[in-house]
């Protein structure tokens, strides 16, 4: 039997790599790019991501010798999402969604992993060079500080284990690691006097993770975890994914937090310094985080909003061709003509009305403006609308 990816008991990835190369190979830059925004942004400013994301973040900051393996993590937990959705969403998104998380893992590993120590002991990762030539927001602010940047060749002092920093002072200084030593609370980090550089961090690498997510959606995928509890409630209720996945965000992220939180206040002094900031429920990591879920959503909706409505009005004189164009496209929503006179001309214009999907306007408008190049178009929002209506389009 032929393979087709418009058949869905029949879909291949094999067949669809080879048929949408172009969309293979969008998936892929978004697989990186969203590896690139959480593996080498986002645990700078050690802030947890939205959704079941925040849980390997949260395990990264927790044990960072496994930040080359975040998004391998995160790969790991979705297996029972796979498994309880796999039939009951539809095959092709299943698949894409396992390639797209697949990839990610890989990139996530080539940017994390240091293969300088494999070859001259001298760091080197994507990572590494991003933090030291070219996101320098964190340089030393001390002579500490600044003995240690030598000693270790940095520039950006953000990603540096406060563990390691404390060892390294007492046996550099003190000659007795077991002297205690206060170390920076409250979300300050080494170099940062303040915590800005968190923020900016973060709204990096939220920027970056919800266009991959936006256009990944575009694809016919996800970038899995809360995706898919998204989609499953978003095409069965038609509701725009944006506003269901800042709800399912915020109480997995929540969870993470009151996580990290209870190991920086009561967990071990090891743990608590690479956690170091979440000491506060209301600290900077946890500010940035619950920024970080609202803007996910809202560029997410912005950027695919796949269920938002608008209505499209238009006043014409060329009613027949309006008319033969819908009759021969197979015009799939309902629309009423109005016959309207113009208090200028006393001449009959004609009002057309139809709601149509906000992804299928702009290629609408572009029809009807060919059609009729004189008419005046409106496009007006949707709040809501009752009743049953045609979502074939964007399914």
């Amino acid at each position: 039997m032929t393979k087709t990816i418009n058949n869905e008991d029949n879909f291949s990835l094999i067949y669809f790599w080879k048929t949408e190369k172009k969309k293979t190979l969008i998936i892929l830059f978004c697989s990186f790019l969203y590896a690139f925004a959480n593996t080498s942004l986002l645990t700078k400013a050690a802030s947890v991501p939205s959704g079941m994301s925040s849980i390997s973040m949260s395990i990264s900051l927790i044990l960072p010798i496994l930040k080359p393996y975040l998004n391998f993590i995160y790969l790991v937990l979705n297996i029972p999402l796979f498994i309880i959705f796999w039939k009951k969403i539809k095959k092709s998104y299943m698949y894409l969604t396992v390639f797209f998380l697949v990839s990610n893992a890989i990139f996530g590993f080539l940017i994390g992993f240091d293969f300088g120590s494999l070859i001259n002991g001298k760091e080197m990762s994507l990572d590494f060079l991003v933090s030291q030539y070219i996101l320098i927001l964190c340089p030393p602010t001390n002579e500490f500080e600044r003995a240690y940047a030598t000693e270790h060749g940095l520039n950006n002092l953000m990603t540096v284990n406060l563990n390691e920093y404390n060892t390294w002072i007492h046996e550099k200084y003190y000659g007795n690691t077991d002297i205690p030593l206060v170390l920076i609370k409250s979300g300050k980090t080494l170099g940062c006097e303040k915590g800005w550089p968190i923020f900016v961090y973060s709204l990096l690498s939220v920027v970056l993770a919800a266009i991959a997510a936006a256009n990944s959606w575009k694809m016919g995928t996800s970038t899995g975890g809360t995706d898919i509890i998204t989609y499953y409630f978003s095409t069965k209720n038609k509701t725009p994914i944006g506003s269901i996945l800042i709800i399912i965000s915020f109480l997995f992220s929540s969870f993470s937090l009151i996580i990290l939180w209870s190991l920086s206040k009561f967990g071990p002094v090891s743990i608590a310094q690479n956690i170091n900031g979440f000491d506060s429920l209301m600290g900077l990591q946890t500010l940035s985080s619950i920024i970080y879920i609202f803007l996910f959503g809202k560029i997410l909706n912005v950027i695919y909003p796949k269920y938002e409505k608008v209505v499209i009005r238009l006043d014409t004189l060329n009613v027949e061709k309006l008319k033969t164009y819908f009759k021969e496209s197979n015009y799939n929503h309902p629309y009423k003509i109005h016959t309207l006179t113009s208090g200028k001309t006393g001449k009959n214009i004609y009002s057309f009305e139809t709601v149509v999907l906000l992804l299928e306007s702009e290629d609408l408008i572009k029809k009807l403006k060919e059609i009729d190049p004189q008419a005046w178009i409106y496009k007006v929002p949707v709040d809501k609308i009752y009743g049953q209506f045609d979502y074939s389009k964007v399914e």
